[in-house]
């Protein structure tokens, strides 16, 4: 293996690591919120201290994808002499469609058309912010030949 994929390697996972400081400041913010939890049924519900523990569980899986998703990207647009931060934030922008569309069909199957434009507009905004964090991060630290 070439050096040059070596610092490749380590870049995708820079910008990997980047990319989860949006959700991970959201759980810092919803713990120290120090809102009391959901009375339901008559029971205490502690489902956004659950989904940070999950998150936290799942950040090693997340860090993968996400350094495989900036290797694979950054290395094809290099291929083809077209490695811009413009078109590293255009596939941020096709890659975060296409999570917001998987969700728009989601939520028309559960709550309807409200619902499904909603979880668009959440789940496409949240990637993209996500993925542009990462792909500054990845191109102020990228490899230069």
């Amino acid at each position: 293996m070439e050096l040059r994929h070596i610092k490749s390697a380590i870049n995708a996972a820079i910008g990997a690591v980047a990319a989860l400081i949006l959700p991970m400041m959201t759980a810092v913010w919803v713990l120290l919120s120090g809102e009391p939890p959901d009375i339901i049924d008559g029971k205490a519900d502690d489902a956004p201290v659950r989904s940070i523990g999950l998150l936290l569980a799942l950040t090693p899986f997340f860090v993968a994808i996400l350094g495989g998703y900036f290797f694979c990207v950054t290395s094809a647009l290099r291929e083809f002499g077209k490695l811009s931060l413009w078109n590293l934030l255009g596939a941020g922008i096709l890659c975060s469609a296409a999570v917001g569309w998987f969700f728009l069909f989601q939520g028309l199957q559960v709550g309807g058309i409200w619902d499904g434009i909603t979880a668009f507009g959440i789940f496409f905004g949240g990637s993209f912010a996500s993925l542009t964090i990462g792909s500054v991060a990845w191109w102020l630290f990228r490899v230069r030949n």
